[in-house]
């Protein structure tokens, strides 16, 4: 079962946990200006394939996992207990 995705539009910004399916969904709309949240990103580690998600953009914590859907996963776990996208209140990114 797939999760709800939340959608934040204010004025003419719109946030939401990217993810491709629902990038796809807003192709041919119009430009867009994309912000960081978190990134997952691959190193290595003694030799050894590690998946790190970062989310210091929005003042989260970096937690490395040996599988890449596991880091994606655990992203977007945070993102939502951290309520990102914020409606109000913290600039996008955490910059401000």
């Amino acid at each position: 079962m797939e999760k709800p995705l939340t959608v934040v539009v204010q004025g003419d910004e719109i946030r939401f946990v990217h993810d491709d399916a629902t990038a796809a969904a807003f192709d041919g709309v119009g430009v867009f200006d994309v912000r960081r949240a978190s990134t997952v990103e691959p190193t290595t580690r003694r030799g050894r394939l590690l998946w790190v998600a970062n989310l210091g953009p929005v003042r989260g914590p970096l937690c490395a996992f040996y599988g890449r859907q596991e880091a994606l996963a655990w992203e977007r776990e945070q993102l939502e207990e951290m309520n990102v996208p914020k409606p109000d209140g913290v600039p996008p990114c955490g910059r401000g």
